[in-house]
């Protein structure tokens, strides 16, 4: 359903008839050539506004949310959820992921230069987090 505010006064069915600056709510086709006729022009302030209800099922022994932070380890992660300290990727023994997409976030871009041989000096965490998402592509990418 689509909102939208007639141009011009019509009384071309029950749906759509009115004065000019009237708003109507229609079917989306409907809306759409109704614009395209320039009889009316989209009006989204006045869209309506869909709620949906998820269905929740608690599951037996499932954490608390309290529990749950507890697992993370205290001064893994600060209030705002990021890291105060880089990873130590040197104990992992994970293999290297692959090149990042250019679609990737940014946060895939410094894991694969952090994780990464690329033929010079490992950087360090606070050097690969200054950069920028494009600078990172450059860098350590296949970008030229």
């Amino acid at each position: 359903m689509k909102a939208v505010r007639l141009t011009k006064a019509n009384g071309l069915n029950e749906r759509v008839q009115g004065d000019a600056g009237a708003v109507r709510l229609l079917e989306d086709d409907e809306a759409f050539e109704m614009v395209r006729g320039e009889r009316a022009v989209y009006a989204p302030e006045h869209d309506p506004v869909y709620t949906y209800e998820i269905p929740v099922v608690k599951v037996a022994d499932a954490p608390t949310p309290d529990q749950v932070l507890d697992l993370a380890g205290e001064g893994s992660a600060g209030e705002s959820g990021l890291r105060d300290s880089p990873p130590a990727w040197e104990d992992q023994e994970d293999p290297l992921p692959a090149l990042p997409w250019t679609t990737h976030p940014k946060a895939k871009w410094i894991d694969w230069a952090l994780r990464g041989d690329h033929g010079r000096p490992r950087p360090s965490f606070d050097e690969v987090t200054g950069m920028t998402k494009n600078e990172l592509m450059s860098r350590y990418g296949e970008r030229l």
